[in-house]
């Protein structure tokens, strides 16, 4: 099954750089047999919106 992606450009700048595998990983690719999938890719999901607040407040366009 395949799903067309929609997404606003808040994010752009980042999703561009993921792979096909990370972008269906973050959005609820089929999961069925990847036991350690929460393991593997809630860290980098993690990391992403870290990485994304960062940019906000170094813009200035989140507090904190």
């Amino acid at each position: 099954m395949s799903w067309d992606v929609e997404y606003t450009d808040e994010f752009g700048a980042w999703w561009d750089e993921l792979s096909d595998n990370q972008r269906e990983s973050l959005i609820g690719g089929d999961k069925t047999g990847k036991d350690r999938w929460y393991d593997v890719f809630i860290p980098i999901a993690d990391l992403l919106y870290d990485n994304h607040l960062a940019q906000l407040r170094q813009e200035g366009l989140l507090d904190g």
